[in-house]
């Protein structure tokens, strides 16, 4: 495992690569996390769910800074998606360990704060910023049958290349399939 002195790139790979094949489910509501395994994603989250499967009315995109130093933003941002259902809100979002998959019945909750309660680094402000919004489409099993079929735990980390796969590509991903 890389030390925290290596670069803040190199360590993220490092964790999202021993985390690799994994999606951590916290219930804000409960104080309750679970982490899932691909293999058996959708049966735990229905599990978890039961029979409330909740149909996705509206979809949003927000970034926040990489590192506590930023000024600004540029390129350099974290992006995670908010999804309002009819009785809830859950973000989604690749962190540095996994893909994390956060439902709370209060909104800021979770688009403030990480699992268990962390704060999320902001510019200035005391929220995460929205940059897209849009109607949703489907329902929250969809979105993990998509996170399934598609294979998204099992993907690479990759910051810069050709095809990445990072928080941002996550978010655009997720975003234009399941908004209107």
């Amino acid at each position: 495992m890389p030390n925290r002195s290596s670069s803040p790139i190199s360590f993220l790979k490092q964790q999202y690569k021993e985390h690799k094949g994994t999606l951590y489910y916290w219930d804000d509501d409960k104080q309750k996390g679970k982490t899932l395994y691909d293999d058996t994603l959708v049966a735990d989250f229905e599990r978890i769910i039961g029979n409330e499967d909740d149909t996705i009315l509206r979809i949003k995109v927000y970034r926040t800074p990489l590192m506590d130093w930023q000024e600004k933003y540029g390129i350099l941002f974290h992006a995670f998606v908010l999804i309002e259902t009819e009785d809830a809100y859950y973000t989604l979002e690749v962190s540095e360990k996994c893909i994390t998959l956060q439902r709370s019945t209060t909104k800021e909750k979770i688009r403030d704060r990480y699992p268990k309660g962390s704060l999320r680094r902001t510019l200035g402000v005391r929220k995460p910023e929205r940059i897209a919004s849009a109607n949703g489409r489907r329902t929250m099993t969809d979105v993990v049958e998509y996170i399934y079929k598609e294979d998204v735990l099992n993907r690479n980390y990759k910051v810069f290349s050709t095809e990445p796969h990072n928080c941002q590509t996550f978010a655009a991903e997720i975003f234009k399939n399941f908004s209107d």
